[in-house]
């Protein structure tokens, strides 16, 4: 709006898979518009992934969610893990998830979604594959290393897909053993081993590129 005047067209979403095209009436504190129409969004992807992230360090947490965001993640959910190295007291999670939440609208409006992606509260690892119900979803753990390669774990498009990715320094094994008998898969992104910021939107490309609109 900073750059915008009276006059000026807008297409306008308020995250519920609709474009409404407007107009700008005035400006100042808070801006007016006039609706015109609205239109459904084709941006959305058939495919629900599920991203568990290990929450990280400043800006890489940031980058992780605007490019998992970006690429059609339905729903993120940051955890902390036993090694985590980003500590968090309950204020400080609620400012961090506020943060979050704003890059999560921002990432939509570069990237023309019309739907927010669910943001998740901060939750425990352990707490949330204590909940994790194997018989709604599919889904995988990320293990460097391992000789299954995401794209060939089997995925039925009509079912939400999880990907678990681990904190700076990875899952422990016990969390990992937890997390296999919840029915995630172990599998890997290749020879290399990469960041944390980095093997979440690398895991949504390879998975839209196999089963969604990539």
């Amino acid at each position: 709006m900073l750059r915008a005047s009276p006059g000026d067209a807008l297409c306008l979403f308020d995250g519920d898979g609709q474009d409404y095209t407007a107009e700008l009436l005035d400006t100042g504190r808070t801006a007016r518009v006039r609706i015109h129409a609205r239109s459904p969004n084709g941006t959305a992807s058939p495919l629900r992934v599920t991203l568990v992230q290990a929450v990280s360090r400043g800006d890489r947490m940031d980058a992780t969610v605007r490019q998992a965001v970006e690429l059609g993640v339905s729903r993120i959910v940051p955890v902390r893990t036993r090694r985590s190295a980003v500590k968090l007291d309950a204020d400080r999670a609620a400012r961090r998830h506020a943060h979050w939440q704003g890059i999560v609208v921002s990432a939509c409006e570069q990237s023309g979604r019309a739907h927010l992606p669910t943001l998740a509260p901060l939750a425990d690892l352990a707490d949330w594959l204590a909940a994790y119900e194997r018989e709604a979803s599919e889904g995988c753990v990320l293990v460097p290393g391992d000789e299954r390669r995401l794209a060939d774990v089997p995925h039925r498009p009509d079912r939400e897909f999880v990907v678990l990715v681990g904190p700076e320094s990875g899952l422990d094994d016990s969390e990992v053993a937890v997390a296999l008998t919840t029915g995630l898969q172990p599998a890997s992104l290749g020879p290399r081993i990469l960041r944390t910021e980095t093997a979440g939107p690398a895991a949504l490309a390879v998975l839209q590129a196999r089963h969604g609109d990539l």
